[in-house]
């Protein structure tokens, strides 16, 4: 199996909405962000310490924000 740079890790995501989705972006090595808007509630995806929780994605300037910010390498800056 081929491995995955470290430079293509800090530019892979996995958005997702269950702790299982959470759990396999970091065992991959990716960002995790986790949206309450499946069968998990936000405190259940909390205790998988995504990087990023959102209920919804109703607010989408912020969940954009954190990808653009990727983008243009300052997350956490």
């Amino acid at each position: 199996m081929a491995s995955i740079s470290q430079t293509a890790k800090s530019f892979l995501w996995v958005i997702g909405d269950t702790p299982r989705d959470v759990e396999a972006g970091k065992i991959a090595g990716a960002k995790t962000i986790a949206v309450a808007t499946g069968g998990s509630d936000t405190e259940t995806l909390r205790a998988t310490e995504p990087d990023f929780l959102f209920d919804n994605l109703s607010d989408s300037p912020a969940f954009l924000s954190i990808l653009d910010s990727v983008e243009n390498n300052t997350l956490g800056t």
